[in-house]
């Protein structure tokens, strides 16, 4: 009898037979539960163990999670033991997900088993008798997530935070009970460490654990307490700060956030519900358990809570908080919030050099006065009080009294006087020249103000790259460990990770370095004090809403047609607005009027009009009798007189045509030097300008690169973690990620410190404007280019 078709080809008609079961017959799978014991958090990992599931799952898989399919056990072996039972011989159940340290110990220690089973919390392959057999568990139907032991590298980690010789271990009572073996290790970790531990078990009451505590305890170290409730919890973290006593959190972060000092272990909940996902979307497609791989890197990131290392005195390492993520960081009343926009208007309200030359622009505004003071009427007044000898009064006929009281004033107006007008004029102008300088400065310290705060955000922004790129070399750490235990590779790989953990830490100091140096430049601008500490608005060059305001003005980077129009209409802009041409047209103005003044000292003569009055208040009486015999009346005790006065030197041996010659020349060299400086202004409109626009360009490329290099990343640990790529691909594949996001970062930072060094080229400060300038600075640019095209 001839075969079906079908029977050539055996592999396509499993395959075939695969699929049907799965889609085609559109089949439930029911996943049966059981944790270890009661718990506060048990539904909310529950459902996110769930919903990891169902959202992996769907539209492939209908996998159910019943109720009454999920069994809560009670702290013991023998509780756990009958509740694995119960679902693995239930026929209702299809896969079985032991949540919970117990009863994943125990069900990967009972061998095959008749269905397929994920154990997510094998902590400790060796101590608790867990199979492994090529980076596998090797046992029909058995999958679980091995989570390596973090015991030694928290205890190392909580050293270099505090120095101790004597530490408390706080175990979970169920936990100890299960994993006798664990005090074991616990001792013989500490051991190695030089570290005497006083294990203490802890159920669901915390009250008696400083019963038995010794007096001579110098740290706890807490390993995750999954029975007592929040309340308990926050007793227990209460009585160690009022003991003083550091505390280490094996759990991770949540337990900081609640008041433990310190963690190093990243929140791997997420994770792992992920991981039992994928590992039972590859059961549903037909992949048998016990090939799945189990090798998982819990990653690392320190977590301080600052509060409580305040509120017990201790003193942590510069170093370990350069690169630790600060729960209740130190924060004042007095903190300010700066953005970049407040930034650049205290600078320009608040800076000493700006003031200074303000003082200057006030102060030269008085020599304006001194100079008209010359034009106007001048009137002085005295007097005189006169006494003479006897002899020389009886000799002067009684012309002079003896003694004699007498007032003067003198009235002086100046009717025309080329040297004063020129001098008037000439101050008139160079005050103008000064007020330039003023706004030319201005100009500077807000481009100055810019530019610092933004190196502020791009110094942050690089100090939490390099923190991110630690934490990625932590998380290689942790799977170089695990490669180490499941055969993949050998110690060299671990001394290797330890070794860029070393380098990449020094990378974070210098970078928090950098940091505070960006900082302290800021302040100096702002005339804050140095080590004066702020926050700023913006997080990320994702925050700077100057690239929103510039969005009609951003196409004309992207075209090289757009791009000419625009740097021919910037430095038309710039010789109109530039400070610095506009003081060199009030000191030619200046000059000019001195030269004017030259040529009509030629002719020009100086008039002045003056007045006196001068009154004898009291004299001493004379003998008059001479005089009246010689038929005199004597004058009476007012005399006024008028002159008018007009004066034109009309011989200085050349001196006016020198002084002339000297004019002239010196307009001309002011000339020239304004020709100069229009040049070289054009010059930095349109570098600046090219410069703005390359980083511009930059931004997309390097994200681009930064997204491939993420990617390549990704795939790179992938590989290496399987086994697959020795540990030099994933440096190197480190490396380019680090540089690309680096990049990525400081491409959108570059473009706008070249767009304010532009802006300030050009004479204008962006931060000083008004919505309206702004709109209408657009809108010339656009009619700019509307001309142009004609």
């Amino acid at each position: 009898m001839p075969k079906h078709p079908l029977q050539k080809y055996p592999s396509l008609l499993a395959a075939m037979l695969l699929f049907c079961t799965i889609t085609g017959l559109g089949a439930q799978t029911r996943i049966g539960i059981v944790i270890d014991g009661p718990w506060e958090r048990n539904q909310e990992v529950r459902e996110l163990f769930e919903s990891e599931i169902t959202d992996l799952t769907t539209g492939e898989f209908k996998v159910l999670f019943p109720a009454e399919k999920r069994i809560v056990s009670n702290w013991t072996l023998a509780g756990v033991d009958s509740a694995l039972n119960q679902l693995l011989t239930d026929p209702e159940v299809d896969i079985v997900l032991a949540m919970g340290v117990i009863a994943s110990m125990r069900v990967c220690q009972r061998g095959e088993l008749p269905k397929p089973v994920i154990a997510p919390f094998v902590i400790d392959v060796a101590t608790q008798g867990v199979p492994l057999r090529d980076g596998k568990s090797g046992v029909r139907n058995l999958n679980y997530v091995h989570i390596p032991s973090t015991i030694e590298r928290d205890l190392r980690a909580f050293l270099e935070l505090i120095p101790f010789k004597k530490v408390a271990v706080l175990v979970n009572r169920a936990l100890l009970e299960a994993v006798p073996d664990l005090l074991t290790n616990i001792q013989s970790i500490t051991n190695k460490l030089d570290v005497t531990p006083v294990v203490l078990p802890v159920g669901r009451n915390t009250e008696n654990i400083f019963a038995g505590m010794p007096d001579d305890v110098e740290a706890v170290y807490a390993l995750p307490l999954l029975q007592p409730n929040r309340d308990d919890f926050d007793r227990l973290v209460q009585g160690l700060i009022e003991r003083k006593l550091p505390s280490f959190a094996m759990l991770g972060p949540d337990e900081v956030r609640n008041g433990l000092m310190a963690s190093i272990n990243t929140d791997v909940l997420p994770r792992i519900s992920r991981r039992v996902a994928l590992n039972t979307q590859q059961i549903l497609l037909g992949t048998e358990a016990g090939e799945i791989p189990v090798a998982f890197a819990a990653g690392q990131q320190l977590v301080i809570n600052m509060s409580t290392v305040r509120a017990i005195g201790a003193l942590i390492p510069f170093a370990a908080l350069t690169e630790a993520e600060i729960v209740n960081p130190i924060r004042t009343q007095n903190d300010r919030v700066l953005t970049l926009e407040s930034a650049v208007k205290e600078a320009t309200r608040a800076n000493p050099d700006l003031a200074s030359k303000a003082r200057e622009v006030s102060a030269n505004l008085h020599a304006i006065g001194l100079t008209r003071a010359n034009l106007l009427p001048q009137i002085d007044i005295g007097a005189t009080a006169l006494q003479i000898d006897a002899d020389r009064a009886k000799a002067s006929f009684g012309s002079q009294p003896r003694r004699r009281l007498s007032g003067t004033a003198t009235l002086t107006q100046l009717i025309y006087s080329n040297d004063a007008w020129t001098r008037y004029n000439a101050q008139q102008q160079r005050q103008k020249a000064i007020e330039q300088e003023l706004a030319q400065l201005r100009l500077d310290i807000a481009q100055q103000a810019a530019t610092a705060y933004l190196q502020v955000l791009q110094a942050k922004t690089n100090e939490r790259i390099e923190r991110d790129n630690l934490q990625r070399t932590r998380a290689n750490l942790d799977l170089a460990r695990v490669r180490e235990a499941v055969g993949f590779s050998g110690r060299a790989d671990v001394y290797r990770w330890e070794s860029e953990i070393a380098i990449n830490r020094s990378r974070v100091i210098r970078a928090n370095a950098q940091r505070n140096a960006t900082e302290i430049q800021l302040n100096r601008l702002l005339n804050r004090p140095a080590e004066e500490s702020f926050l700023t608005s913006e997080t990320e060059s994702e925050d700077i809403g100057i690239l929103n305001e510039l969005g009609p003005a951003l196409p004309f980077l992207e075209n090289q047609g757009k791009f000419r129009v625009l740097r021919n209409f910037m430095s038309q802009e710039g010789m109109r607005l530039s400070p610095e041409l506009q003081q060199l047209d009030a000191l030619i103005a200046a000059q000019q009027g001195i030269l004017n003044g030259k040529n009509r000292a030629l002719w020009a003569p100086t008039v002045a009009l003056q007045a006196q009055v001068d009154n004898t208040f009291s004299r001493t009486s004379a003998d008059l009798s001479l005089l009246a015999g010689a038929g005199l009346q004597p004058a009476d005790d007012l005399n006024w007189n008028v002159a008018l006065n007009l004066n034109f030197p009309l011989f200085t041996s050349g001196f006016k045509s020198a002084d002339r010659q000297q004019a002239r020349e010196q307009l001309s060299r002011l000339q020239l030097q304004r020709d100069a400086v229009a040049d070289r202004i054009e010059q930095r409109i349109r570098s600046a300008f090219h410069f703005a626009g390359a980083s511009f360009a930059a931004i997309k490329l390097s994200q681009a690169a930064a997204t491939a290099a993420g990617q390549n990343l990704e795939l790179i640990v992938d590989a290496y973690s399987n086994g697959l790529l020795a540990i030099i691909d994933l440096v190197d594949a480190q490396n380019a990620a680090l540089v690309a996001e680096q990049s990525a970062a400081n491409a959108v930072f570059a473009f706008l410190i070249d767009f304010m060094e532009a802006a300030r080229a050009v004479g204008l400060s962006w931060y000083e404007m008004s919505d309206q300038d702004k709109f209408q600075l657009i809108q010339r640019l656009q009619n700019f280019e509307s001309n142009a095209q004609r």
